[in-house]
């Protein structure tokens, strides 16, 4: 039933309007998403948290932004972070229309699951 509470093992959830479920713990981590922001200084994208800071570091040519290092705390691991930091790289490159290098191995896997971006390389 919508909006009813139910009990799962480990939390509590509760029910959507259609037949998605939310979970307590999955909710906390969608509302405390950080923005990530071009930190050109330091040359890196970031996401400032109570939590720490996660950064995809970069160098950037007048045609070409090399993905360096990605970097995630371990007290935010498993949120996305690094996903979001590495979405954000590659839409600024195809808003920039520059090519993008990657040396980052976390990129690059993200890149082999999200071809949409292959016309970046």
């Amino acid at each position: 039933m919508p909006g009813v509470p139910k009990r799962r093992r480990g939390g509590w959830a509760t029910a959507s309007l259609g037949s998605t479920i939310v979970f307590v713990d999955q909710v906390k981590r969608m509302t405390a998403s950080p923005t990530v922001d071009k930190n050109e200084p330091a040359s890196r994208f970031e996401m400032v948290t109570d939590e720490g800071v996660a950064v995809l570091n970069y160098h950037e040519g007048p045609s070409h932004i090399t993905l360096v290092h990605t970097e995630v705390p371990k007290a935010m691991e498993g949120r996305g972070y690094a996903g979001a930091l590495a979405k954000t790289a590659l839409e600024y490159a195809r808003a920039k229309g520059i090519r993008v290098i990657v040396h980052c191995p976390f990129v690059r896997s993200y890149l082999e699951r999200h071809p949409e971006y292959a016309g970046l390389l």
